[in-house]
């Protein structure tokens, strides 16, 4: 077995392209039936098709893969665990893979010392920590006595340049996370929302202590400390008087793990907030925040956002030069991307579909999903505590955000076992909840979702102990596991008209 570590997705859904037909040809038969055995998993692991599902069906049966951020969690498990079971002979990875997840192999090739950087706007190399750790992933306990690491040299010069500064070399130096602003504002806050330091002369004896601490001057830290503390108190995150204590809004804020930027934008954007109208609001404040990295812009695509931006100013609860954003206007129409994107999603669109429109992977859709919820469940918290007006309407958008599904989905995506595909085929049958299921008939409900054990857990769920009994025959065909596939959204009717 091999890991080849590559330096972006692209160069590892192509290496892996290029590898395949060469290392199908050297499997034997059982080899190649746990690699089809893998390929049958892959398509079950999600509701719909995507375009890893798609790449990765083609590659699977020749024992080899790839695996980057692009892909869905569940895709990611069933390459790891394949390649765990020897199921795989080659994996191309990012380096990712090396840093979170134990996967050794007999065999480390890393083909790539450097990667774009987006500070530089150029290629710069990969720092030899990660490079080592790519390495270590050489040799598999209980199995080899040895590993083997390649670095690759594209030319024979560069043969000594690689050795001194991955092998010879130390790892580069540690620096702290708390370095970083919104790290160290979100500590400070945590510290004093907590009670763990109640004095300004607690706080500075707890970052000295600290690894951060160490390596300023006294006057460089308290100058640094002194500042942030004087922010959250300002912003209305700390109270004020002598003494250091959190105020409500500066306590939840620390409880619901938000940078305090970020919780000062949904602040203002609450405030600002109608009852009704567009979703596209609320998706662009939070897209705002420092907490939901934005998508980048692709060329061509800046007179676009800047024609929405035109059309939505009026409604927008967010300014680009307002406090405390003061984001450029390229930033800014990164954030109204990255909304669009969202209002994309819980629009039913297929996960192919924004792929293809908006150039990212279905776990980059999974990750700002992930992200936007969790804001929108803040946002909720503090409607709830703050703006009750609003309270509802952010806890449905938070429900709509998580499933993907427009309003009229909301109820049965509470259902164990049902998101959004199995939803609108739901819908479709003409069940618009769950009250509307408790009659429904076991056979049409096994039809409309194409299972019958899927079925039979959907009506468990609706119906009282004992009222759930399954017809001694089911009316669905049985598919092998060869024919099972992720489906599309537009391979069921579309959504009833209003």
């Amino acid at each position: 077995q091999a890991l080849v570590f590559v330096n972006s997705r692209k160069s590892s859904e192509s290496v892996a392209a290029g590898l395949a037909p060469v290392v199908g040809r050297r499997l034997d038969a059982p080899a190649r039936a746990r690699a089809r055995a893998a390929a049958d998993e892959l398509v079950t692991t999600s509701e719909e098709a995507t375009e890893g599902i798609r790449r990765l069906a083609g590659l699977l049966p020749d024992g080899v893969a790839f695996h980057n951020a692009s892909l869905l969690h569940g895709e990611r498990s069933v390459i790891e665990r394949a390649f765990k079971e020897r199921a795989l002979k080659v994996l191309v990875a990012t380096p990712t893979l090396a840093a979170g997840i134990n996967l050794p192999a007999r065999r480390v090739v890393v083909r790539d010392t450097t990667r774009y950087s987006d500070s530089l706007g150029m290629q710069a190399p990969i720092p030899a920590m990660e490079v080592q750790q790519m390495l270590g992933r050489a040799g598999r306990p209980r199995f080899d006595r040895v590993g083997e690491g390649l670095l690759l040299a594209r030319r024979p010069e560069d043969q000594e340049r690689l050795i001194d500064t991955y092998l010879r070399s130390p790892p580069e130096d540690v620096e702290s996370r708390l370095a970083a602003e919104p790290a160290l504002r979100m500590h400070l806050l945590a510290l004093v929302a907590s009670g763990a330091v109640r004095s300004e002369a607690e706080l500075e004896a707890f970052f000295r202590g600290t690894f951060y601490g160490q390596t300023l001057s006294l006057a460089e830290l308290g100058e640094v400390v002194g500042r942030v503390r004087a922010d959250l108190q300002a912003n209305g995150f700390l109270a004020r008087g002598p003494g250091l204590a959190a105020t409500e809004f500066g306590e939840l804020t620390s409880e619901l793990y938000l940078d305090p930027v970020t919780a000062t934008v949904l602040r203002s954007a609450l405030e600002k907030a109608p009852l009704g109208g567009s979703e596209f609001p609320l998706l662009a404040a939070i897209a705002a925040t420092p907490d939901l990295p934005p998508l980048f812009l692709r060329r061509g695509e800046e007179p676009e956002l800047l024609e929405r931006m035109t059309e939505e100013r009026e409604e927008l609860l967010v300014r680009p030069e307002e406090p405390p954003l003061d984001l450029d206007l390229e930033m800014f129409l990164a954030t109204l991307k990255t909304a669009e994107l969202l209002e994309t999603w819980i629009d039913e669109t297929p996960i192919l579909e924004i792929s293809a429109r908006f150039g990212i992977g279905a776990g980059d859709l999974r990750a700002k999903v992930e992200d936007a919820n969790w804001l929108l469940f803040g946002a909720g918290r503090l409607a709830h505590r703050f703006q009750r007006r609003l309270a509802a309407r952010l806890d449905d958008l938070s429900l709509r955000v998580q499933y993907g599904v427009r309003a009229e989905l909301l109820d049965l995506v509470r259902l164990k076992g049902v998101g959004r595909v199995r939803a609108r085929a739901l819908f479709r049958a003409g069940w618009a909840d769950r009250e509307a299921l408790r009659a429904a008939p076991w056979e049409r409900v096994e039809a409309a979702l194409g299972s019958r054990s899927l079925a039979e857990m959907v009506l468990r769920q609706v119906r009282p102990k004992g009222e759930v009994t399954p017809p001694a025959h089911s009316s669905v065909t049985p598919a092998s596991p060869r024919r099972k596939r992720s489906l599309r959204l537009d391979e069921f009717p579309g959504p009833a008209e209003p």
